[in-house]
């Protein structure tokens, strides 16, 4: 059957790229679902169809936005595909950029120059009143007007498709091959500014040495997309060759950069895998495996950034925009101090694992010290270091930048609105070095000779030719010519810029930096200049790579002396020839955000009372970081934000929102914040485990593209590449771990290992063979977990001296158990609950014998201590932790087996709770809820309400001795079990319970927040009232909403914008419990108020 939600969220995704970057990715099985039943030639063209329709259904005849390759049609040798599909697309466009009447079309908009395209009229009118803009204003202002992103309102209802047979035969558009084919008839349409660009850079073409083409190549993509998108559709990436791939990572790094500051460099990529040999995630040949890393590396890199999209996956909502910034202040002004000492070469390294915070500080730090005439350049590094040329790219592309804002800058400040004008004129605009839109030099070069219209088509096929070959295989003269090159262009900044000031560098993710970059910043640029450099590194990756670079020294000299010379991991064993001395650096070990700064993250993006929001960040702290974290993973929190506030998360449920649009705010009607955020995060929950899923298991069910999954795929992948031999063995401990549960022990693990790797059971022969493949040893060592804990952040020690770990973050277990899932989907195939069942009956046997070796196995209980209890419910807890595996394997196999486990977890903790309740009550209660959350699922409701009644017993107890840390708890278990009551036809006692104990715990709360009282009792009262009135207690119910209208309306004429929708709302409650009881007068007279109150605010 045609899979329409599939194909219409594929076309929602291109409609979505025209407006931000995006990586677009089909495999064969998401173009085969579009719809079964089509035959396969039908479905291949479906994609490249869609494109057409979105990117070109408004264009005139032979003309396209789309530049496409299909790797299937190539040959593999040494050629630069990328290259020659866009000089096959503009060469045409080359040879009529040379008349006059173009000339004629770019001198009209000649003012635009110096703006970044600004519309004729709107400069225009300000122009001729003489209005002297300052440049820094008139640029920032207008940058953001022209190219700010655009994604949360784009609409694609009148783009829906209904049936992809009927779309494919109604699109005019070519199939993939015919595109390809008629080239004249699918020249690139180019705007005017565009043009402007592409007259300069053909210029260049015959002159144009290998190590130039790269960059070339780089800038006639950036140039053809200026204000009007371009997409780059490629079929079977992966016979593409490295040169046009290599563009493409840092066409995809430099969108980032963009994308951070909130600009679109209107490019965006789709892959279509049509081979079946070679399918993400899948398994390859050993010819191709290169390929199959640099694809990899791309993909993570974009899902990290949010720039990776799926037709079976949506990234989430961006709640939290880039540009925001909280805390950080001890960082910035330990960054502020480094560049007021700078004195020669001096670094500044913001270091910390993906997802921290990295260049949003270092963005800050630069936005504090910028000056106007102060040198400001960027070195991006291609995710993936694969080419030596991207560094370099990114630098001559940041020196053009700022010698066209600081040669504007001059005039303007010389000659104010005249040295503006005086662009329109021709023989200024072939003098004026332009300005940059969306990342490409519009310089403007108007000689127009016959001459030159004459030798466009060999210009093309000199460079076509220089494209020819490994373009990282420079010689050294062509490199020196390129360190010329570059050092002229530095002289040409200087005398514009304030000579007291340092040139500033931003190196992003330095631990991709390549071999010629570092070689040119350490013998050229430093000699040359006072040199601030601030860069932002990840320290696991940096260990991994370095690892990687010591393999072949020789080619790496210059990278590796910088990151010795910064301290990277491992820097202590090196030794090189290269001098650094010059060099003082410092470092920043960034971590995440408290709770303090993530609450004031979240109250900038969500509008709500105090109370609200405490509880939001709470919530969040202790459900994604852990209930005894100090800090949470930047990346993490915010993406739980987005989604929290995102339409899909609630799309599949019944519940009401928690968090509404126009603007982010917390449901009003919602009367029970705390029971909602409850379960609004037990749906959280469940879609980051369809989230966190491997991404075969995922399709279809409506998942979110997480930046967490990339990051976290990330650290297993470096882990890997860093243990080497040991790699395998890394990635199955930490794997397995996840059956064990948090904490887990390192010798438990190894062991479990080492039963699968010699078990006899010929179900389990696939998993035998996978965990034996390294032939190295299968468990690790101590030395080994302390690099996952110390480098990599993974794992970090539970108690100092014994053999017990847990994981950094929640989601890490999340993720890594549902990594192991798809592992064992995979090798698994035969009977595969059968043989999982055998794996898991394997590991308790496992688990039972290391027990037994314990000092506390076969004593009498009398003769037990706290250690001995604490140690028996780890292995009690370990056992639990793969029962319950098995019960959601097969339940009726498990369920006795699991329910057992549950009550003897708890007859433990119960015992360890009597002799130190203190120390083990939340361990308890903990037990109680978890058996008590059983026998609700299994139906058994009386027995759940026996040990909810305990629960809140012992809770009432920890609440009265410190109501401050327990009062939240206490709320939320008597409202639990309040609601056990009704469900079990109990209401007296559920009124009960509200009516004594919940309203007067409500008083009891802490009197130094006055509006956490109110919103807690408040709420409190309202919950009664509803109870009474499912029991036929109107009178009672009335007079309990009659309390609760009282404080709301204190509340609201102290702060009507905060309680406005409180006061509305208990005004609405109470005028219908007044008709309800026949009240009439009373609540008309609500009812007339509340809507007053509306009306004024309209």
């Amino acid at each position: 059957m045609p899979n329409l939600k599939l194909a219409n969220n594929y076309q929602a995704d291109l409609v979505k790229s025209q407006n931000t970057p995006l990586l677009i990715e089909l495999n064969k099985n998401d173009i085969s679902n579009f719809d079964n039943q089509l035959d396969n030639s039908i479905k291949a063209k479906f994609p490249f169809l869609v494109a057409q329709k979105i990117y070109d259904d408004e264009l005139s005849n032979n003309t396209t936005n789309i530049i496409a390759i299909d790797c299937d049609s190539y040959q593999q040798d040494a050629r630069f595909y990328l290259l020659e599909a866009l000089l096959d697309q503009l060469s045409l466009e080359l040879k009529d950029i040379k008349n006059i009447i173009t000339l004629k079309e770019v001198l009209k908009t000649g003012a635009s120059v110096a703006t970044g395209g600004l519309l004729t009229e709107f400069v225009g009118t300000y122009l001729d009143k003489g209005v002297d803009y300052v440049f820094e204003e008139v640029g920032d202002y207008f940058s953001k007007l022209l190219v700010d992103t655009v994604t949360e309102n784009i609409n694609v209802s009148n783009l829906v498709i209904g049936s992809i047979e009927g779309f494919i035969q109604e699109t005019t558009g070519d199939s993939l091959g015919d595109f390809i084919g008629n080239t004249s008839d699918h020249q690139l349409q180019l705007s005017a500014t565009a043009k402007t660009e592409l007259n300069t850079l053909s210029k260049a073409f015959a002159e144009s040495a290998k190590h130039d083409v790269f960059q070339l190549t780089f800038k006639i993509l950036l140039a053809i997309s200026l204000d009007s998108p371009k997409l780059i559709y490629i079929n079977n990436p992966h016979k593409l060759d490295n040169n046009s791939l290599a563009i493409l990572s840092l066409l995809l790094s430099y969108a980032k950069h963009q994308k951070d500051a909130d600009k679109h460099v209107g490019l965006s990529v789709v892959y279509t895998y049509n081979d079946q040999t070679f399918q993400p995630y899948c398994e390859v040949a050993d010819d191709l495996k290169q390929k199959q890393r640099l694809l990899d590396d791309q993909r993570r890199f974009s899902q990290r950034y949010a720039m990776l999209e799926r037709p079976s996956s949506d990234i989430p909502k961006v709640a939290v925009k880039s540009s925001l910034f909280v805390g950080r202040t001890n960082e910035l002004a330990q960054l502020q101090a480094n560049f007021e000492q700078c004195d020669g070469l001096t670094v500044s390294v913001v270091s910390g694992e993906p997802g921290i915070g990295k260049t949003a500080l270092v963005n800050k730090h630069l936005e504090q010290i910028e000056e106007s005439k102060m040198i400001r350049l960027t070195l991006l590094n291609e995710v993936g270091h694969s080419s030596s040329n991207t560094g370099l790219s990114s630098l001559e592309k940041s020196i053009l930048e700022e010698a066209t804002r600081l040669e504007l800058l001059k005039g303007w400040r010389d000659k104010g609105v005249g040295f503006f004008k005086a662009l329109a004129t021709k023989d200024n605009a072939v003098k004026a070095i332009g300005t940059i839109f969306n990342g490409a030099e519009k310089a403007l070069n108007i000689a127009m000779t016959g001459h030159e219209r004459l030798m466009v088509d060999s210009n093309i096929d000199s460079m076509k030719r220089g494209g020819v070959g490994d373009l990282d295989n420079k010689k050294s003269n062509q490199k020196e010519q390129q360190f010329n090159n570059l050092d002229k262009a530095i002289n040409t900044l200087l005398p514009l810029s304030d000579q007291n000031l340092p040139l500033v560098l931003f190196i992003d993710d330095c631990q991709w930096i390549d071999n010629s970059a570092c070689e040119y910043i350490l013998t050229c640029l430093a000699k040359k200049v006072q040199l601030y450099i601030v860069s932002t590194i990840r320290p696991s990756d940096a260990a991994t790579l370095l690892k990687q670079l010591l393999e072949n020294p020789a080619l790496h000299e210059y990278s590796i002396a910088l990151l010795k010379a910064i301290e990277t991991n491992g820097h202590q064993a090196i030794t090189t020839t290269i001098d650094t001395s010059f060099l003082t650096h410092s470092t920043i070990n960034l971590t995440g955000f408290d709770k303090k700064a993530l609450n004031e993250l979240i109250s900038q993006v969500i509008k709500g009372k105090t109370a609200q929001l405490d509880a939001l960040t709470n919530t969040i702290f202790s459900e994604i970081a852990g209930h005894d974290a100090m800090a949470i993973n930047t990346l993490f929190a915010i993406e739980s934000i987005n989604m929290l506030c995102d339409d899909k998360l609630y799309s599949e449920n019944e519940t009401t929102r928690l968090i509404v649009d126009n603007p982010l705010r917390i449901n009003s009607e919602i009367t029970d914040v705390s029971e909602a955020i409850k379960e609004t995060f037990a749906i959280l929950q469940s879609k980051y485990k369809d989230s966190l899923s491997h991404y075969e298991k995922s399709a279809g069910q409506d998942s979110f593209n997480l930046m967490a999954y990339a990051v976290l795929e990330e650290r297993l992948h470096l882990l890997k590449l860093y243990f080497g031999g040991h790699g395998n063995a890394a990635l199955n401990t930490l794997l397995f771990s996840s059956l064990l549960g948090a904490p887990f022990s390192s010798t438990i693990v190894t062991k479990v290992l080492e039963a699968l790797a010699e078990t006899e059971e010929p179900l389990l022969d696939p998993l035998k063979a996978h965990i034996n493949q390294s032939q190295q040893e299968v468990g690790l060592t101590s030395e080994h977990y302390a690099i996952i804990d110390e480098v990599y952040e993974i794992l970090s020690r539970y108690t100092p001296n014994d053999d017990k770990y847990k994981y950094r973050h929640a989601l890490l277990h999340i993720f890594l158990d549902k990594q192991l899932e798809h592992l064992l989907d995979t090798l698994l195939t035969e009977k595969t609950t059968q043989a999982k069942e055998q794996m898991l009956e394997l590991m308790l046997e496992v688990i039972n014998q290391e027990e037994k070796q314990q000092r506390f196995y076969d004593k009498p209980e009398q003769s037990l201590n706290t250690t001995d209890y604490e140690l028996m419910l780890f292995f009690k807890n370990a056992q639990q932790n793969i029962l319950r595996k098995g019960f959601e394997i097969n339940a009726d196999t498990w369920a006795e087996r699991y329910t057992a486990s549950l009550k003897e977890s708890m007859g433990l903790t119960k015992g360890l709770y009597r002799q130190n309740p203190v120390v083990w009550a939340e361990r308890y209660s903990s037990s109680l809820s978890n058996l008590a959350m059983s026998y609700k699922d299994n139906n058994q409701l009386p027995q759940a309400i026996t040990l909810q009644e305990e629960l809140l017993c012992i809770t009432k107890a920890l609440y009265q001795n410190n109501a401050t840390v327990w009062a939240e708890r206490y709320t939320i278990r008597r409202n639990n079990l309040a609601m056990s009551y009704k469900n079990n036809n109990q209401q007296p006692q559920a009124i009960a319970l509200q009516d004594d104990e919940l309203l007067s715990t409500a008083k009891a709360l802490p009197l130094q927040n006055p509006t956490v009282c109110a919103t807690a009792y408040t709420s409190g009262l309202n919950n009664s009232a509803v109870s009474y009135k499912k029991n036929n207690q109107l009178p009672q119910a009335i007079t309990l909403e009659e309390e609760s209208l009282s404080i709301t309306k204190a509340l609201f004429q102290q702060n009507p914008k905060v309680w406005v929708a409180d006061y509305t709302t208990s005004l609405n409650n109470l005028a219908m419990s007044y008709k309800n009881n026949n009240q009439l007068p009373q609540a008309i007279a609500l009812e007339e108020e509340s809507l007053s109150i509306t009306k004024a605010l309209r």
